[in-house]
């Protein structure tokens, strides 16, 4: 549910800014829409100013693979595709939890598969997960697998694997190995490039392959169709430990506008649905 508010500023400038999170689960995919529209009017030179983009970022699959080129992260030409983990031949996502967390205020959403948890976090006001500032315009999110039916004996890793959509032109920011880019705006999918593991040791998050077109995929598992014209980059972020399959990895990476954070009176939303529960949870958060 999307809310807004007109703030007259100390330089009478009107200024409104409108945020849409929309979070959809269904036995398939998980989809992250965001939606950021700013509207800024200066009473003195009559000017209007004017921001506004959305994207998507859906979920859909695990892989298993094993390194044969020495390069971190999956790389579709060189290693080999031990199996693909999809949400949809996986047990059905049950039960949309919602919790405040009692440390920073931020509303929690939870659901699981039993294999892939997803927990998405928001907030009317910034707080801090670790040395991450996390701003009301953000939508930060937790990723954790636990006890993967790897397929080998030795060594082999997991990456997932998503697709972001937008109007937008998609890019790996230049000189940056852990954030896409969309067009002229400052939205951007950022993520931290270390997960953790169940012994509590590190691994590495590497975006092993994001490619303009999904179809340029080897594997037909990894093809996803566009919509409304909409440009898609398929995206694979590797988990990359010591090979031994750990019992658990948890990862947290966050959708954001990057936009300054300059309107001091505004309001955001975010709609919760469980297509395949039909069920959905509406909540407004003012900022």
């Amino acid at each position: 549910m999307p809310g807004n508010a007109t703030n007259n500023n100390p330089n009478n400038d009107k200024q409104q800014s409108t945020l849409r999170i929309t979070l959809v689960v269904d036995d398939n995919e998980i989809y992250m829409t965001y939606r950021y529209y700013s509207f800024l009017f200066d009473p003195d030179t009559q000017s209007k100013d004017s921001n506004k983009f959305k994207y998507m970022l859906r979920l859909g699959k695990l892989i298993e693979y094993q390194d044969n080129n020495g390069i971190d992260g999956f790389q579709p030409s060189g290693d080999k595709l031990v199996q693909t983990w999809s949400f949809a031949n996986a047990d059905p996502f049950t039960n949309w939890q919602r919790t405040i967390d009692s440390n920073t205020g931020a509303h929690v959403y939870t659901i699981s598969n039993g294999v892939f948890t997803f927990a998405a976090r928001i907030s009317a006001n910034t707080f801090m997960m670790g040395n991450d500032q996390i701003y009301p315009d953000d939508l930060k999110f937790d990723i954790f697998i636990n006890n993967f039916p790897y397929q080998t004996n030795g060594e082999s890793y997991l990456a997932l694997v998503g697709w972001v959509q937008s109007k937008l032109d998609i890019a790996v920011s230049e000189g940056s190995n852990n954030k896409l880019a969309l067009g002229g705006s400052d939205a951007a999918i950022t993520w931290v490039t270390n997960c953790d593991l169940d012994d509590h040791t590190d691994c590495n998050v590497v975006l092993g392959a994001a490619y303009d077109d999904p179809d340029s995929c080897k594997d037909d598992s990894f093809d996803h169709e566009s919509s409304n014209g909409d440009n898609v980059k398929a995206t694979i972020w590797s988990f990359v430990d010591d090979g031994g399959h750990p019992d658990s990895i948890s990862w947290d990476p966050k959708l954001q506008n990057g936009v300054d954070d300059e309107v001091t009176d505004s309001a955001s939303g975010v709609a919760v649905c469980a297509a395949a529960l039909a069920a959905c949870v509406a909540a407004a958060v003012a900022f």
